[in-house]
């Protein structure tokens, strides 16, 4: 790409965030994420003290003692995936939310047009659109939830678990976005691409605590969960009470799952692509 292609290529960038994403809009996103992140891990981290030190008739010293063992080398895995659980069922309703309001209404507005008449492409204009609210989601949710463990949680992350888990969270994440902007694409309407984005998600999500949906439908709609529990050990894990029972996910259940999420992104992208650079806007 040629020097001036990509100053072009910024200024498109610069004009869409300053039009789509105003600073008020960004600051409530802040504010919200800090809201459910530090709620979540206070929350969780409160689940997880429950160690009685008062001796009785009952105590038992080497339980206690195994206990805060197990505590100190699974609860920060267990408060963070649990906790970027939660963010990820906010994700379901925002992210539409968030990508009907700026995609889907730049088609309704008008102001699409604008961005058309630059000498970019519509394939890199559309994945501008999708990477811009991927990486504002992503990056005010994880700095809220780090910050929220860092000043709330008594014991240090593990660097392995914090990886994978965040890690997990962004891929969920790039294919919730890619979807939505797919729906928002196929319908160009504000309202259809809200509603029908956050009713496809939690209607995934829905089908599949039935019984006779098969697992895979389970990990895609919740990748998250399917990683802790991974990480945990599902019957061996001492929060099992919490995270459920089940045995315990394989790292190939793992990487299955991540390999189709990777197909179905791919899928949306490329017909998200197809379809922008057919239409009349």
């Amino acid at each position: 790409m040629s020097k001036n292609r990509r100053r072009e290529w910024l200024d498109v960038t610069l004009l869409e965030a300053g039009h789509s994403y105003r600073s008020p809009l960004v600051e409530y996103l802040t504010i919200f994420f800090l809201y459910i992140s530090f709620s979540a891990v206070y929350g969780m981290a409160m689940m997880t003290q429950s160690v009685d030190t008062r001796p009785g008739p009952m105590w038992n010293g080497t339980s206690q003692i195994e206990y805060l063992l197990s505590y100190e080398s699974t609860v920060s895995t267990f408060v963070l995936s649990s906790a970027l659980e939660r963010l990820w069922m906010t994700l379901l309703f925002i992210t539409p939310m968030l990508i009907a309001y700026t995609t889907a209404r730049a088609f309704e507005d008008g102001s699409l047009r604008t961005l058309l008449s630059y000498p970019v492409k519509r394939s890199h204009l559309l994945l501008m659109r999708t990477l811009i609210p991927y990486l504002i989601i992503g990056t005010l949710s994880t700095v809220s939830i780090l910050l929220g463990l860092f000043l709330l949680l008594p014991v240090p992350l593990s660097l392995s678990s914090t990886l994978f888990l965040v890690g997990t969270y962004w891929f969920a994440n790039l294919l919730l976005t890619s979807s939505v902007v797919f729906i928002s694409v196929l319908t160009k309407r504000m309202m259809v691409s809200a509603i029908g984005g956050v009713a496809a998600w939690y209607g995934l999500l829905t089908l599949s605590y039935m019984p006779q949906v098969p697992a895979m439908v389970t990990w895609i709609s919740n990748p998250v969960r399917l990683v802790y529990q991974h990480l945990l050990g599902g019957i061996g894990s001492p929060w099992r009470f919490i995270i459920g029972g089940g045995e315990t996910p394989l790292i190939g259940d793992v990487l299955l799952t991540f390999a189709v999420m990777a197909f179905v992104i791919g899928l949306f992208l490329m017909s998200s692509i197809l379809l922008f650079r057919r239409m009349e806007v």
